[in-house]
């Protein structure tokens, strides 16, 4: 993967990749589903991350 936005000088914090099959991998905190009121089928998971590091995102990609 490769690291197209990241919102700290580095190290470990949300930052958006981009694979070679075209998608996008987010990294951010997890949510627990119930916590949020919601269900989610297995093998997927809710991420939380800067709204900023998505309009970085954005910004960043043609």
């Amino acid at each position: 993967m490769r690291r197209l936005v990241v919102r700290c000088g580095g190290g470990d914090c949300p930052t958006v990749y981009e694979t070679d099959r075209g998608t996008v991998v987010v990294q951010g905190y997890v949510v627990e589903p119930t916590a949020a009121g919601l269900t989610l089928p297995a093998g997927e998971q809710l991420v939380e991350v800067p709204r900023e590091l998505l309009n970085d995102y954005l910004n960043a990609t043609p």
